[in-house]
């Protein structure tokens, strides 16, 4: 039980540490790390899914922070490859990827609402 307690415990602060890295780099390293976040979810190899549910976590709080004219121009930047990463990350079969995807559809439909 040690090991499966260990590992769930360190997913769950990998996945705290991407949305902390998120939501304190505001639009400073986010033009870097967005598209390797979709791509992360694009993805067609097996990956765990809580590898993709971290990136769609990461980017939901990246939408959430950016507020700036700045990030705005970086947001409209990756619009494409956001919109399909949303898409794949609100159909994907895993329903917490899936919860996670619908929370990021919210926060970008919340950040082009001004754009």
């Amino acid at each position: 039980h040690l090991c499966k307690s260990g590992t769930r415990l360190m997913a769950t602060q990998g996945m705290q540490c991407l949305q902390s890295l998120c939501a304190v780099c505001g639009n400073l390293g986010q033009p870097r790390t967005v598209p390797r976040y979709c791509e992360e979810i694009l993805g067609d190899a097996k990956v765990h899914k809580n590898r993709k549910r971290g990136s769609v976590m990461a980017l939901t709080s990246a939408l959430r922070v950016w507020d700036s004219p700045a990030s705005k121009d970086n947001f409209v930047k990756h619009l494409d490859l956001l919109v399909k990463a949303t898409k794949e990350a609100a159909t994907n079969r895993d329903p917490g990827v899936r919860e996670e995807g619908r929370k990021m559809y919210w926060a970008m439909h919340a950040c082009c609402d001004e754009t």
